[in-house]
């Protein structure tokens, strides 16, 4: 059984292999995914849904008030009194959720407190950022479930109808408008350039599993309270000019050309 430290704090780590002989040199992982940390025994502080699917957690404790800031030291720590402590982490089974406690629920037109779904972080992102980072196919279905009926691909044109969804998401979702996201996305989008389609893919998928370690892997989501208003506009506004009205026959004031 591996054993591995996830920790950015350079004195956390330190004070970790000082601690524990277990640790001494196990690999470092500044930021884990599931699948690093997956049946191992980990030193340092995890979220609860990484810790659920370790074989065990070693957490740095403190007997008084802990350290904070990125630079504290390892003389630091022990005046706090650090310690490792051992836990074992499971999860049970999905908690049923009453949608009228998800943050911007406003009751849903087909009236169920059990109308809720997830959606992975990369759906939502690619609502809110207008960024594609998943398959088009499944925003195109999260956002039928959130404004409650079909869309026409077309409609995805018309921006005050894409920025409605937005809005909608992000009232549920407001972490999803960090500035570091943000930042984090700039970066990603500039590491993509001059990549082939198998590369920009895979950086996709591995930088959607380190923003799901601080934002989640997947979220809950509500349908709208109400249509969206620019519903409408959005099937009709992008097909403005794009079509020729042909007359009817019967209407023809001349005869055809033989």
């Amino acid at each position: 059984m591996k054993n591995v430290i996830v920790s950015r704090h350079p004195a956390a780590i330190e004070f970790i292999r000082t601690a524990s002989v277990d640790f001494a040199d196990a690999p470092v992982i500044a930021q884990a995914t599931a699948d690093d940390v997956r049946g191992k025994v980990v030193a340092g502080n995890l979220p609860l849904h990484l810790a659920a699917v370790t074989a065990e957690v070693v957490a740095v404790e403190f007997a008084g008030a802990p350290p904070r800031g990125l630079e504290y030291t390892l003389a630091d720590m022990q005046t706090a009194g650090a310690k490792l402590a051992r836990y074992r982490v499971s999860a049970l089974p999905a908690v049923r959720t009453d949608t009228r406690l998800v943050v911007g629920y406003q009751g849903s037109k087909e009236g169920s407190v059990n109308n809720v779904k997830q959606y992975s972080l990369g759906v939502l992102l690619s609502i809110t950022t207008r960024r594609l980072l998943c398959e088009f196919s499944d925003m195109h279905e999260c956002c039928e479930f959130l404004s409650g009926g079909p869309i026409w691909t077309h409609q995805f044109a018309f921006l005050p109808f894409v920025d409605e969804l937005k809005r909608a998401v992000l009232k549920q979702h407001p972490t999803l408008e960090a500035p570091a996201l943000y930042r984090a996305l700039k970066e990603l989008v500039l590491s993509l350039e001059d990549k082939n389609q198998e590369d920009v893919r895979n950086l996709i998928r591995a930088w959607l599993k380190s923003q799901g370690t601080i934002y989640g892997d997947m979220l809950p989501l509500v349908p709208m309270s109400e249509a969206p208003h620019n519903f409408s506009s959005a099937f009709t506004e992008p097909l403005k000019g794009k079509f020729t009205q042909v007359p009817n026959p019967s209407e023809r004031t001349e005869a055809p050309k033989k």
